[in-house]
């Protein structure tokens, strides 16, 4: 095609041109998203990024790239605007799918680009600035440094032409230009001032209009920033009061405050005194205004504005700090962060200021909220409280732990408990060394306290406090491994925690203390293991910490180990967790180890140690080369036959054996004989190494697809379905034979013991159908889907119906032509549920949950185009809607899809 280049006919060499685009597109385009790194043309340092479709493809596209950079700069030479508008669009792509890699032809390009200034077309004009603007992004600054003297005109010339889309994409080259030409605020090139005074120019005389179109506007606020941004210290601070004119703009508001948080945040280090003052007075006003985003942007800004270079506003604060608190609730946990932070910037700069008490009282009124873990909120939180503490006028350390701790009570949710203890660890920190003995001190008494809720609160401190202090001089952890011995489970679960954390922080002492407990202890097992956990997972997450608990992987792994084979299943969860952090932590030792139990005679520890696989999926290219390696006998696990054996549900020990009889059903009879209760035999079989295979499998899929790419493409030497697959599908299909009636005495109930494997086998199908539906054979997917329809359980039936959704949103064209055989497969799930959801009970409500995700699925595939002439599935349509309850539902997803079009 490349050859096809010099073609005589314009139509010709125009579509050759798309086709190659296309061609480029098809190789790492995955729905719309393309792969950053520049692995396309670094093959030797790893496997090729996550969505190139094979790597074959990816290296053929690399040996011809400069073929087809040659073939287009000879065609920039005609005088046609079609060539050269399709040949920007073919340098574009490539500078997309390689992510840069086109400065050795900037010599070349940046000469044809400047050429297209002399075009009246402005279509080409628009595509070569278009090329730049990517070609800026995409690339290092220091290869394009050079170049931007003799592209300045050519940018300033875009800012002024008379048509609105080239001022905009002139405003965006000149936004990044600046970005190029002083990328880390270093000293930069003197002779490079002359090109940037002339984008300020130009940009400052687009800011001064006002009769202009909306993107220019917000294109020439974007563009002045960035420029001050980056040379507030070189250029003229006059243009500064024409953002607070803008901010009086409803139409530029947004932009206007984005950028003066911008200039404020500049490592410059931009005065702001001249217009400092009016700003916040603006800017606090916007926090009243309706619109969240605007809400949100004002107080990023405000935070900005009281962190920046000039002051002279102090008289003020006062009242600002009381303004703002309103807006401490857990209503908005976004605006709230942003407002706490607002406060904690005003307490640090000015030690002096007195907390106003709506202030206080807001502030420990949220810290009892549940819904405050997890959000940036309670970070926030404990800086105000730690700047409270800091401050002259405000409240003391001790006041303000007990403030913390006067929160707690019987009805505070269990987030509430550990938000506050994590706020207790934080002002405790900050605190004198006098005053964190004492404090200290103080928990481990209230530990043994017989109030459970003083008790509980206590344990958390303790443990978050150990965190960050050594706490081995004091009793720290024999008062918290006592606490095992308490009736309620929560502060068991407390104590286990706090004995995980105060580990942390002398691993020495505490972590060769507790493995010999959990050999010692089997009664604590399940609690001391999840100290474990919350040793390792302290340290996984933090790379400073890994080195620490490496020196302890010889104690901790063997240990692990030998708990893979527990009969509790909670222990062996825990354990697999474990495992796989463990193989962040020391790679080279645990990962072999765990490829190794792979083949162990036991069920239980094979299932483990693939599920462990899960928690090491962090990106890091050591593990995931091994992984990469050693997949097939991961793989294999999924069709795991070996040593099949069934568990009793009574006392969970194993058999091989599914005619045997478990000892606990062992009866005595009258006469004095032992005979077995066959009617109470409740054996059931164990496919926990496959289904723990499969959402193995599953967490692959959505962490990087590439690492089981081979065994998902089509070996034209083997029949059938690639391997995975193959072995998906095949976990689909619904065995009665695994469905066994246990006599429970009053009743008899049926359970489907094969349901957790279907329920995984369905997932992997969800994310196959997410993450790589590129290698998917839609007939033969589609008819192994459909297995789902049939199927007993509504949650396999959920999962399926949610697949079918996805696909007629993403992959409606490909799997039209096998959907007219549908209407059968659903009409059995359908009644059934129909039936179930005419009760009031929590079945009633599952249904019904059920159907809604049915009607969804049929209303997607409704929505492909073509469906209309798929006879049979029109008419099942139109039996729905005459369903007066899945009528409702479709009326009621109508209108919500509606709503959310507005």
């Amino acid at each position: 095609m490349v050859s096809r280049f010099t073609d005589r006919d314009v139509d010709v060499k125009v579509e050759i041109f798309h086709a190659i685009r296309n061609l480029m597109s098809a190789t790492v385009r995955k729905e719309g998203i393309f792969a950053e790194p520049r692995l396309l043309r670094m093959p030797s340092i790893g496997p090729p990024p996550i969505l190139v479709r094979t790597v074959s493809s990816a290296i053929l596209l690399e040996q011809h790239v400069s073929e087809i950079v040659n073939g287009i700069m000879k065609q920039m030479q005609t005088v046609d605007t079609y060539t050269k508008s399709a040949a920007f669009s073919v340098l574009r792509e490539l500078c997309i799918v390689r992510s840069g890699g086109l400065e050795i032809w900037f010599n070349q390009i940046f000469p044809c680009i400047v050429e297209t200034g002399k075009e009246r077309d402005t279509e080409i004009r628009s595509k070569a600035l278009d090329l730049l603007h990517l070609i800026l992004t995409k690339h290092n600054s220091l290869d394009c440094v050079p170049f931007i003297p003799s592209l300045c005109q050519y940018i300033v010339d875009a800012i002024n032409h008379r048509t609105t889309h080239l001022k905009v994409q002139g405003l965006r080259c000149c936004q990044v230009a600046v970005n190029v030409v002083r990328p880390t605020f270093d000293d930069f090139n003197p002779e490079l001032l002359p090109p940037l005074q002339a984008f300020y120019e130009s940009t400052l005389a687009q800011m001064r209009h006002v009769d202009i179109e909306q993107s220019v506007k917000v294109a020439s606020i974007s563009a002045l920033a960035n420029i001050l941004v980056h040379f507030g210290d070189h250029l003229p601070l006059d243009s500064l009061p024409l953002f607070l004119d803008r901010l009086q703009n409803q139409v530029t508001r947004l932009a206007a405050l984005r950028a003066l948080t911008a200039i404020s945040r500049s490592p410059l280090q931009i005065d702001l005194s001249s217009v400092k003052q009016e700003a916040l007075k603006i800017v606090v006003e916007f926090l009243k205004q309706v619109s969240l985003e605007v809400k949100h942007e004002a107080a990023e800004t405000l935070n900005a504005l009281l962190s920046s270079s000039g002051s002279g506003v102090q008289s003020e604060f006062p009242e600002l700090l009381t303004h703002v608190s309103s807006f401490i609730s857990d209503g908005d946990l976004l605006l709230t962060h942003l407002v706490l932070d607002v406060i904690s910037t005003l307490l640090e700069s000015q030690s002096t200021l007195t907390v106003p008490s709506e202030v206080v009282e807001k502030s420990f009124e949220l810290l009892a909220s549940p819904y405050l873990q997890g959000s940036d909120a309670l970070g926030s939180l404990q800086r105000l409280f730690v700047a409270m503490m800091g401050s002259k006028k405000s409240l003391s350390y001790k006041e303000i732990l007990e403030k913390i701790t006067s929160v707690v009570s019987s009805g505070l949710s269990v987030e509430g408990f550990t938000s506050v203890s994590q706020c207790v660890a934080s002002v405790t920190m900050k605190a004198r060394k006098k005053y964190q003995n004492q404090t200290v001190e103080r928990f481990l008494a209230e530990i043994e306290s017989k109030d459970e809720t003083v008790s509980h609160v206590a344990l958390l401190c303790i443990g978050e406090i150990g965190k960050h202090k050594d706490l081995s001089s004091t009793l720290a952890g024999r008062v918290v491994f006592s606490a095992f011995s308490k009736e309620s489970q929560e502060l068991k679960l407390a104590a286990s925690f706090a004995l995980g954390c105060i580990s942390v922080a002398n691993l020495d002492i505490y972590l060769r203390d507790l493995l010999e407990k959990i050999h010692e202890c089997p009664k604590f097992r399940y609690l001391l293991l999840n100290s474990l956990r919350e040793i390792i997972t302290f340290h996984h997450l933090q790379f400073d910490r890994v080195k620490v608990l490496r020196k302890h992987t010889d104690a901790i792994l063997p240990l692990l180990l030998e708990n893979a084979n527990s009969q509790d299943e909670g222990e062996r969860a825990i354990v697999a967790e474990c495992l796989g952090k463990m193989i962040i932590i020391d790679c080279s030792k645990v990962m072999p180890v765990i490829v190794a139990h792979l083949d162990c005679p036991s069920a239980t520890t094979r299932a483990v140690v693939i599920s462990s696989i899960k928690f090491s999926l962090n990106g890091d290219p050591q593990i995931q080369g091994i992984l990469r390696s050693k997949m097939e006998k991961f793989l294999a696990l999924m069709n795991d036959d070996r040593h099949q054996s069934w568990s009793c549900d009574n006392c969970r020990i194993t058999n091989k054996a599914s005619d045997s009889v478990c000892s606990c059903h062992i009866v005595t009879h009258p006469n004095g004989s032992d005979k077995p209760a066959v009617h109470l035999k409740v054996w059931r079989p164990v496919r926990d190494v496959e289904r723990q295979a499969f959402l193995t499998l599953h967490a692959i899929l959505k962490h990087d697809v590439q690492l089981v790419a081979s065994f998902l493409h089509k070996d034209a030497s083997v029949e059938g379905d690639p391997r995975i697959f193959k072995s998906v599908f095949e976990a689909t299909k619904f065995r009665p034979e695994l469905v066994k009636e246990i006599d429970m005495g009053v009743v008899k109930a049926k359970i489907d013991y094969g349901l957790p494997l279907r329920k995984a086998s369905f997932m992997c199908m969800e994310t196959l159908a997410m993450f790589a539906d590129h290698w998917i054979s839609f007939p033969s997917y589609i008819q192994n889907l459909s297995n789902g329809l049939s199927d007993p359980e509504g949650d396999v039936l959920m999962l399926t119906y949610r697949i079918f959704t996805l696909l007629a949103k993403r992959r409606g064209a490909d799997i039209l032509s096998e959907l007219d055989n549908l209407p059968t497969d659903f009409t059995g799930g359908l009644k059934k549920q129909l039936r179930l959801a005419k009760g009031n009970d929590l079945e009633a409500d599952r249904a019904r949950n059920v159907l809604t995700t049915a009607v969804e699925a049929l209303n997607a595939i409704n929505d492909i185009p073509g469906c209309a002439s798929l006879s049979k599935l029109r008419v099942f349509y139109q039996v729905i809607l005459k369903t007066p309850l899945l009528r409702a539902l479709v009326d009621k997803l109508n209108e919500e899809k509606k709503k959310r079009v507005k």
